[in-house]
């Protein structure tokens, strides 16, 4: 499930139920913010996201956790939840969504299907955490032409508008740039 953070607490522990902080997402920097044992201490939130996905109709995806990559909002609803999240900068982002998500499901819609919000699985490793393909939009059969391909998500079929990625995943960052590109280059990420 969900980061070593969410690991080191308990759902309700970091938000009350009028949505007031009442604790603190460790860092994922220090030594006390590490996953210890994923059966027991990060059950309540598997249960809890995989529960959530279940009550909006996504039952048979493999993918249901909040990720904090990429928000969209109008602004003043933004800023509102941005304050209301009061994070700091040392909080795991992820663990303050899913705990204000716990207190206040209707704040957080989540793209399951990554239509407008893709997402490479880098907790899986290179190899199957690069849920993405560079492949031929279906209407186009010249290969080669600039509009040809789009990223798809080989799980989900959906070709979303932004994908988020961590930094350190450059062998996948670097082969879908390869499958991308239409003549190479020298360019790097």
């Amino acid at each position: 499930c969900c980061g070593s953070a969410l690991h080191n607490i308990e759902p309700g522990d970091l938000f009350s139920k009028d949505l007031k902080r009442t604790g603190r997402a460790c860092s994922l920097k220090k030594p006390s913010c590490v996953l210890k044992d994923l059966n027991t201490e990060g059950k309540p939130w598997d249960d809890f996201m995989k529960k959530s996905a279940q009550k909006r109709g996504m039952t048979d995806l493999a993918d249901v956790y909040l990720n904090a990559g990429l928000l969209a909002a109008k602004a003043k609803d933004l800023l509102k939840f941005i304050k209301t999240l009061d994070i700091r900068k040392e909080e795991d982002d992820q663990a303050v969504l899913t705990a204000l998500m716990y207190r206040n499901p209707d704040s957080i819609v989540l793209d399951y299907e990554q239509s407008m919000f893709g997402n490479n699985r880098w907790a899986l490793g290179d190899e199957k955490g690069c849920v993405f393909d560079a492949l031929p939009k279906q209407d186009d059969d010249d290969e080669k032409s600039p509009q040809a391909k789009r990223l798809v998500h080989l799980e989900t079929g959906k070709s979303p508008l932004f994908i988020h990625s961590p930094g350190q995943f450059t062998k996948c960052h670097l082969g879908l740039l390869d499958k991308l590109q239409l003549r190479p280059t020298k360019r790097a990420l």
